[in-house]
């Protein structure tokens, strides 16, 4: 359990919000506010001499008020995130984090006259070990299925954000030593007001991961973004084996329109992935029933928003590929794809991708796609040829020892690597299966 220092706190935000009741500490729900130092960074000139509180509450339930608001600061914010935005973050909560501590950090701006205006939103578990090692930490939200976490941060007020988040997580209301961000961007606006903030508070970071994984920009038209991921000779090659595949049957592409059977396309695609290794593995969405709901949840919700995308290749009217993306804004999150195994020797998933990349460049304002794929994933690396850079940075808010600890943690990691016998690579089953698999 957290803290009773860690109360839920009641605040305006433009959409109702429900005071919540004392914890178990029985005090009084708080929250606090501080007046930005900086000349404000990044903001409006219309926005000048704002103040900044922090609301923060320990009870996902108490999110739902702010819908809303939080919808409209996904669409505001300066780096997409469908995993924090509320039709996929709560499923994600009431399936993965029961068990869990979390600290729902909302951050609002205020000018005199004008309600407060919700600018940032920061879903923090909290735990008693960082990486096996026993201080309290604040990590931003993840799971199994969470391929992306910045924060939801309005445009133009990452600086004062993040600074708020910080002065909060360095007062006396949290006892955490340590924050971390994982999967963040390491470019752009938030990973410099990151820098920016860690370096005017004097706090000691490290950076754990630093890579880059596929990422799928416009080009001029579809096959010129096709020609330039894959070679000449390769590109052949599949349109050979999409031929031998056609000698089968009727060969189909589909995609999911408003009108369309929503249950008996995600029912098809639970039951193809759970046939193939994933299942095998215990890893596909139908393994338990907490992910089944969890994705059915989401993916109806997403639909309902004009959200969802989805396609598939069929034979013969059989389903042979299924693929499934969010779409964000100007942007799309690759989700999920699964195909059968019995054709796995034609390639289907390959096919199917390239299908995505036509159907992407088919839609009006649609700048990028992200893999969402590990940063060795053969067939992402191979079909895309443009990448995102990644980090996960760890910054010690409070206390000298989280400091030292972070300090410490390069000669931690070379010892590990460098004295600790190498774990066996993993075994993969054959080529056409890492090619077709994200």
């Amino acid at each position: 359990m957290l803290s009773h220092s860690l109360t839920d706190a009641a605040q305006l935000s433009g959409a109702r919000c429900n005071s919540q009741s004392s914890t178990e500490s029985g005090k009084a729900p708080t929250s606090s506010a501080h007046r930005v130092p900086e000349n404000n960074i990044g903001f409006p000139h219309s926005w000048r001499n704002l103040s900044f509180s922090v609301t923060v509450h320990t009870d996902s339930a108490a999110l739902t008020d702010y819908s809303g608001a939080l919808d409209e600061l996904a669409r505001s914010s300066s780096e997409p995130n469908i995993f924090y935005e509320p039709w996929m973050l709560l499923p994600s909560l009431k399936a993965f984090g029961q068990e869990r501590s979390f600290a729902f950090v909302l951050i609002f701006g205020q000018q005199a006259g004008k309600p407060p205006l919700l600018c940032g939103f920061f879903p923090l578990e909290i735990t008693e070990r960082h990486r096996g090692i026993p201080v309290r930490t604040a990590t931003l939200w993840t799971y199994l299925h969470y391929y992306w976490c910045p924060p939801l941060i309005r445009e133009g007020c990452e600086h004062q954000s993040l600074r708020a988040l910080f002065e909060w997580m360095r007062s006396e209301q949290t006892p955490c030593s340590l924050i971390e961000f994982g999967s963040m961007p390491a470019e752009g606006p938030m990973a410099r007001a990151l820098i920016d903030v860690v370096n005017e508070l004097k706090l000691q970071r490290y950076v754990w991961e630093l890579y880059t994984r596929a990422l799928l920009r416009r080009a001029g038209d579809a096959e010129t973004c096709i020609r330039r991921a894959l070679p000449g000779r390769r590109l052949k090659e599949l349109n050979r084996v999409r031929r031998r595949l056609a000698e089968k049957g009727t060969l189909s592409f589909e995609e999911l329109t408003p009108a369309g059977n929503l249950t008996e396309w995600l029912e098809g695609f639970l039951a193809l992935e759970a046939r193939g290794w994933k299942g095998g593995a215990g890893t596909a969405l139908a393994s338990t029933e907490g992910k089944r709901q969890f994705f059915l949840e989401s993916a109806r919700a997403a639909f309902a928003r004009g959200r969802l995308m989805m396609m598939r290749l069929r034979l013969n009217g059989r389903a042979i590929a299924y693929k499934c993306n969010f779409l964000s804004g100007r942007g799309a999150f690759a989700f999920k794809i699964a195909y059968d195994e019995e054709y796995s020797s034609y390639s289907p998933g390959v096919h199917l991708e390239l299908e995505n990349v036509r159907c992407f460049h088919a839609m009006p304002g649609m700048e990028w796609m992200d893999s969402c794929a590990d940063p060795d994933h053969f067939m992402a690396n191979h079909l895309w040829s443009d990448s995102r850079a990644i980090q996960t940075t760890a910054v010690a808010v409070r206390g000298r020892l989280s400091g030292l600890l972070l300090a410490a943690f390069p000669l931690l990691k070379w010892a590990k690597r460098t004295l600790m016998p190498a774990a066996p690579p993993a075994e993969i089953k054959n080529t056409t299966e890492m090619k077709d698999t994200v």
